[in-house]
């Protein structure tokens, strides 16, 4: 019982983290955007995929990052909030940051979003990006190009929502 309870209290001290964002005028990188630990991304595959992030990065302010890791032993959900935590996407105050996490032999992938954007980009409609986007591309490995698309969908939802 204490070990859940633990578990719910960092849980909650993490989102509260997570709800902070990192730097208010974080410089988009590549390295810093996109961990390609499962090594399935070309280096060609980065750079287009870095530069939907930074368009979206340059047009709204949203900081979309990418990860790629073999396997985990703990749930898609807890390890993608960890990431995100970590990663310190989004900027101060505006909890605007998404992850797109990929697990290549658990075989799974999640779109962690931040507080500041889960009205435009709902559970819902993550997991139609996965479903119906990735999904298909993945099934097939497909990687880069599942990742892309994935980056591309959450590019045109997030820039169809900038208030001029």
């Amino acid at each position: 019982m204490i070990n859940r309870n633990l578990m719910v209290i960092v849980l909650f001290a993490m989102l509260g983290l997570y709800a902070c964002g990192g730097e208010q005028a974080t410089e988009a990188t590549r390295e810093g955007r996109i961990f390609d630990k499962a090594d399935v991304l070309t280096e060609q595959q980065e750079d287009s995929i870095f530069q939907l992030i930074k368009d979206t990065n340059d047009k709204v302010g949203a900081q979309i990052g990418v990860m790629t890791v073999d396997t985990i032993t703990e749930s898609i959900n807890l390890v993608s909030l960890k990431e995100a935590v970590a990663l310190h996407l989004g900027r101060t105050g505006r909890s605007d940051g998404i992850l797109i996490l990929l697990v290549i032999k658990n075989k799974g992938v999640r779109i962690e979003v931040g507080r500041g954007l889960e009205k435009i980009i709902k559970d819902e409609t993550a997991a139609r990006i996965i479903r119906e986007t990735m999904v298909p591309d993945l099934r097939n490995l497909k990687y880069g190009t599942a990742i892309y698309k994935g980056v591309d969908s959450l590019r045109h939802i997030l820039q169809g929502n900038v208030k001029p």
